[in-house]
């Protein structure tokens, strides 16, 4: 799509349609010089029009082996986005991921951290699992902190699965995100409980491990710690309300004790 092509729709799809400005596909109204405004109805079709053209461009441009000589191109493409506005233009600007470059990721995010709308988790979800993403840390600790601006409880899940991610800064940021779920039912909480304090516990015993053998694994434990460790305390404290607890072996030993209440 051409820049005037996609100034084209966002003007159409805010504006409204009007004489010689449709998009193609869109047929307008009769023009009618006494006539009424075009409804909104007419002009969420041609809005909805364009978010699709727009999606289906990023995903083309996003995920070619061309994608950093077509950056512009999916810059433009994510401006119409940002103007058409909407849960439905961040889901579709969720496509322009597929390139793995750190400002169009952060662009995309604080897009969807605008809009903090409850079903952007499930696409964002969907990429942690994705094999093309697996790896990709970066987006994986963006993704959690959209996950916290979010607050949705459907975030509970794929925020708990990165708890037990292989890079730490991906940790630190799940669990930053864990602690602003607080509020949420008693249920929902058991399992990031659980899964935050056995992290918690792995990495304190392994940087603390005298034995030879650990000599490696203990320093990098040692690293880790530095990165995720106030950060899973802090996400404890808040999901448990023990305040008062601070080592692994204390949250260890409340939670051999509480595990199966009812509520804490």
């Amino acid at each position: 799509m051409s820049r005037r092509a996609r100034l084209l729709a966002v003007c159409l799809a805010v504006a409204g349609p009007t004489v010689g400005g449709a998009l193609p596909g869109v047929p307008l109204a009769p023009a009618r010089a006494d006539g009424p405004p075009p409804t909104p109805a007419v002009n969420e079709v041609a809005r909805r029009e364009a978010i699709e053209r727009l999606a289906k461009s990023l995903r083309k441009d996003a995920s070619s082996p061309r994608a950093e000589k077509l950056r512009e191109e999916i810059v433009k493409d994510l401006e119409a986005l940002e103007a058409l506005d909407g849960a439905d233009a961040a889901r579709a600007a969720i496509e322009a991921l597929a390139f793995d470059d750190e400002a169009v990721e952060q662009r995309v995010l604080a897009y969807v951290e605008t809009v903090h709308d409850a079903s952007l988790v499930k696409p964002l979800a969907a990429l942690l699992d994705h094999k093309d993403y697996r790896r990709r840390f970066r987006l994986h600790a963006g993704i959690a902190h959209a996950f916290a601006v979010i607050a949705s409880p459907t975030a509970l899940e794929p925020l708990t699965d990165l708890i037990g991610s292989e890079d730490p800064k991906v940790v630190a940021a799940a669990a930053d995100a864990l602690a602003g779920f607080k509020q949420v039912p008693h249920a929902k909480r058991v399992e990031p409980v659980r899964r935050m304090i056995d992290r918690f516990e792995s990495c304190w015993n392994l940087k603390e491990s005298r034995r030879p053998e650990d000599r490696i694994a203990t320093d990098k434990a040692k690293d880790e710690w530095e990165v995720y460790g106030a950060a899973l305390r802090k996400a404890l404290q808040a999901l448990t309300g023990q305040t008062q607890l601070t080592k692994p072996k204390q949250f260890r030993d409340w939670w051999n004790d509480h595990k199966k209440d009812t509520n804490w």
